[in-house]
C-alpha cells in the first residue's frame, strides 16, 4: 500500500485546480471587438432656451447633443451675428455646450449663432453639420435671407473659410474700422448663407481676417466686395427670397512696397536676390572699398537679380543694392556645399554642366541648358547624325553665342519626322563665367511624326469691343501661347502635342497687357477672367473646333 503525504496531496490538488482554471479561461466566450467605424455626426437634442425664442433675457445658452462632443476652435468656427465686443465663454458639461455671454446684448435685435466646424464628436471627430441657433431680444425674429458664393478672382475656384460681412448701407468707414452687422463663413464649396436678417439695405464684403478681429487691416488679407456696378446696396426683403445668389470675386491687393523677398545660393559663386516687385533699374557696388568681381543678370520677369562671382567668395562681404524705389545693404556669405548623403564630407563642386532640353518635337529647337552662364562664342560646330538603315547622314552646323550670361541656347535644325538623331559637341566648346568648361557632349533622341500632333480652331465671340488677352495653357497651367484680340476672332492653334489644354481670357480693361488685381480704396474690381467651360482634349492627327462666348 502506497500512502500519499498531506503535503504532496495539497500540491496535487493545487495543480488540478490550476488546470481547471486554465481550461475554463481558454473556453471563455469573449464578445468580438471592433466593428464598423462610427461616421454619424452628433445631433442637437435640446436647447435651453429653445431655438427661435423671442424676448431673450438669459445670460447663457445650453445646447445638448446626443453624444459627447469636443469644441474645435470655437472662437473661429462659431460665428455670432451681430458680432459681440467680447467673445463669449464656451464650456462643456457632459454632453451639453454652455455659451456664456460676457457683454450685454442689443435690444430688439435678432442674433444668429452659426456652428461651422466648431463641434465634433469625441470618438471619431465627426463634425456637426451646419447648425444655426437664433433668438431675439425683441418680440419677433427677423426672417430675411441671402446666399452666394465666393470665387477666387484669378482662378475662379471656390474660396473657403473666409468671413462674409454685411454692413449697414449708411456706414462709410467700413471695413477698415467698423465691425459688421452680420457675419458668416464660406464653406468648402465657397458658398455662404445668411438667415434671420433684418429687412434693409446692406453693403457686402468678404475678408480673410487673418488676425481674427473682423477688420480688413493687413496687407496680405484678401477681400471681395460688391460695388455700385454690381448693385452693392442690396435691398434684402423677406419677400424676395428667390433672388439669384450673389457672386463675390476674392482677391489680394497688389503689394506696392518693394523689398528683397529671398536670397539664395545653390552653387559656388552664384547668388540670387529675389525682389517682391519687378525691377526697372538697379545698381550694385561693394559697401566699402573694392570687392571681388562679378557679373549680374536680370531675369526675364525682372524680379530676380543673379550674381556670378569670377572667384569663390571666401569671406563675408556687403553689397549695396540700389533700385528705383529703395536701397538695401545685403550680406554675402561664403557658399557652403551640402554634405554628401551617407558620407561625412562635402560633395565635389561640378564643372560646367550641359544638358539637352528636347523631346523630339518637330516644331521646337533642341535647347542646351547650362549650369553657369557661358561666355560669348563667335562660332562653334555641332554635328547632327540622322541614323538610317544602310547609312548615316551627317551634317555639321555652325552656331554662335553672341551675348554674355547665356543660360539656355536653342539650336535650330530641320529635323525630319520619325528618325533617330545623335547630336555631338566636342569638349571645351563652352566656357562658364568662371573659366570652367565641360567634357564632350552626346545627345540622342527620336523625332516625332506629324501624326503625333493635333490642331485646334477656337472661335471667340466677345460681348464688347476692348482688349482681351487669350492664354492657351497646358494641364499644369503653364503658358503655351498668348494672343491679343479686340473683337470676335478666330484663332488657330496648330501642331499641339496631345493632352489636355485650358483657355483663359483676361479682359484687359487698362490695356497694359497683363491681369490686374483689385483695390478697395480705389473701388476697383479685379479685371474679369473667363475660363473655357471644359478641358480641351487634343489628340494626335485630329482637328478640333470649339466656340467660346466671352462676357455673354
Amino acid at each position: 500500500m502506497h500512502f500519499v503525504s498531506n503535503d504532496r496531496l495539497m500540491r496535487l490538488r493545487f495543480c488540478i485546480l490550476s488546470l481547471v482554471v486554465l481550461f475554463a479561461s481558454c473556453a471563455k466566450v469573449v464578445m468580438p471587438v471592433g466593428g464598423p467605424r462610427d461616421v454619424t455626426p452628433p445631433t442637437v437634442v435640446k436647447c435651453v432656451p429653445e431655438n427661435g425664442i423671442v424676448n431673450f433675457s438669459a445670460s447663457n445658452i445650453k445646447i445638448t447633443f446626443d453624444e459627447f462632443v469636443v469644441l474645435n476652435n470655437p472662437s473661429e468656427n462659431i460665428i455670432i451675428s451681430p458680432p459681440l465686443s467680447q467673445q463669449p465663454k464656451y464650456e462643456m458639461k457632459g454632453k451639453t455646450l454652455i455659451i456664456n455671454f460676457l457683454d450685454s446684448l442689443i435690444d430688439n435685435s435678432t442674433y444668429n449663432i452659426v456652428f461651422s466646424n466648431g463641434i465634433k464628436d469625441y470618438t471619431e471627430g465627426n463634425l456637426l453639420p451646419i447648425y444655426q441657433y437664433a433668438f431675439s431680444t425683441g418680440e419677433s425674429i427677423d426672417s430675411a435671407t441671402i446666399s452666394g458664393v465666393l470665387l477666387d478672382a484669378e482662378t475662379q475656384k471656390p474660396v473657403s473659410n473666409v468671413l462674409v460681412c454685411l454692413y449697414d448701407y449708411d456706414i462709410d468707414s467700413l471695413p477698415f474700422t467698423t465691425l459688421p452687422k452680420y457675419l458668416t463663413k464660406t464653406q468648402t464649396d465657397g458658398s455662404f448663407f445668411f438667415s434671420n436678417i433684418k429687412d434693409g439695405q446692406y453693403k457686402v464684403f468678404a475678408v480673410s481676417d487673418i488676425n481674427s478681429n473682423f477688420i480688413f487691416d493687413l496687407p496680405n488679407e484678401g477681400i471681395a466686395f460688391l460695388d455700385t456696378l454690381y448693385s452693392s446696396c442690396l435691398d434684402i426683403r423677406s419677400d424676395s427670397l428667390k433672388r439669384s445668389p450673389l457672386v463675390l470675386r476674392y482677391f489680394i491687393e497688389e503689394d506696392t512696397i518693394q523689398r528683397v523677398s529671398a536670397i539664395t545660393s545653390k552653387a559656388k559663386g552664384i547668388y540670387r536676390f529675389a525682389y517682391k516687385l519687378p525691377v526697372r533699374d538697379f545698381h550694385v557696388q561693394p559697401f566699402a572699398g573694392d570687392g571681388p568681381s562679378f557679373y549680374t543678370q536680370l531675369s526675364l520677369s525682372r524680379d530676380t537679380i543673379s550674381f556670378y562671382f569670377k572667384e569663390e567668395v571666401l569671406d563675408s562681404i556687403y553689397l549695396l543694392f540700389s533700385t528705383e524705389k529703395r536701397i538695401d545693404t545685403v550680406l554675402i556669405e561664403p557658399y557652403k556645399a551640402p554634405l554628401r548623403q551617407g558620407r561625412g564630407k562635402k560633395s565635389e563642386e561640378p564643372t560646367l554642366q550641359v544638358r539637352a532640353l528636347y523631346s523630339g518635337d518637330l516644331f521646337k529647337p533642341l535647347t542646351l541648358q547650362f549650369s553657369y552662364p557661358i561666355r560669348p562664342i563667335d562660332s562653334f560646330p555641332v554635328t547632327f547624325i540622322k541614323k538610317l538603315k544602310s547609312r548615316n547622314d551627317t551634317v555639321v552646323v555652325q552656331y554662335s553665342v553672341p551675348d554674355s550670361f547665356v543660360l539656355q541656347l536653342p539650336l535650330s535644325f530641320p529635323y525630319e519626322e520619325k528618325y533617330s538623331y545623335v547630336v555631338q559637341i566636342s569638349d571645351s566648346v563652352f566656357y562658364g563665367y568662371d573659366g570652367t568648361s565641360h567634357d564632350s557632349l552626346t545627345f540622342d533622341f527620336t523625332s516625332k511624326s506629324i501624326r503625333d500632333y493635333g490642331n485646334l480652331q477656337m472661335n471667340y465671340i466677345v460681348s464688347e469691343v476692348t482688349d482681351y488677352l487669350i492664354f492657351l495653357l497646358d494641364a499644369q497651367d503653364r503658358e503655351i501661347r498668348k494672343d491679343l484680340i479686340t473683337a470676335s476672332s478666330e484663332l488657330v492653334y496648330n501642331n499641339l502635342v496631345p493632352g489636355n489644354y485650358k483657355i483663359k481670357v483676361v479682359k484687359d480693361l487698362n490695356k497694359n497687357g497683363k491681369w490686374d488685381t483689385g483695390n478697395y480704396k480705389k473701388k476697383r474690381q479685379p479685371e474679369p477672367i473667363y475660363y473655357f467651360e471644359k478641358p480641351i482634349q487634343i489628340r494626335g492627327y485630329w482637328d478640333l473646333e470649339e466656340e467660346f462666348r466671352i462676357g455673354n
